[in-house]
């Protein structure tokens, strides 16, 4: 994502956004719930499975990811930003569930190679 976001979006927006990107072969044989809290807001909270992403805030995820704001979310797990620049000057975190970032560039960056089914 080149372009800078206007405004900032609304949950439903980004939650939009995110599914849209979402590539559920990428996480076969898991089934995960992460969330995705952006500055002070309320965290996104996802299932992520091979059926699909749903959002649901009773969920309790097993990693949570913080990030200053949408475009640096959507940047990194689109493939367009650097994660470890974003760490070091405090654009991105997580509460030490790190590994599962790897997963996430797979379930949401366009045109990801894919490996064969075993």
């Amino acid at each position: 994502m080149g372009a800078r976001l206007d405004a900032m979006m609304d949950q439903d927006t980004l939650a939009q956004e995110l599914a849209a990107r979402y590539q559920r072969a990428a996480v076969a044989g898991h089934d995960i719930h992460v969330a995705f809290a952006i500055a002070s807001r309320r965290p996104l909270v996802c299932r992520m499975t091979p059926a699909g992403i749903i959002f649901d805030e009773s969920l309790s995820p097993e990693a949570t990811f913080y990030f200053d704001c949408e475009e640096t979310l959507l940047s990194l797990l689109g493939g367009g930003g650097d994660f470890v620049s974003a760490f070091m000057r405090g654009a991105f975190r997580s509460d030490g569930h790190i590994t599962l970032i790897f997963l996430l560039l797979m379930a949401f960056r366009p045109n990801r190679a894919t490996l064969p089914s075993p």
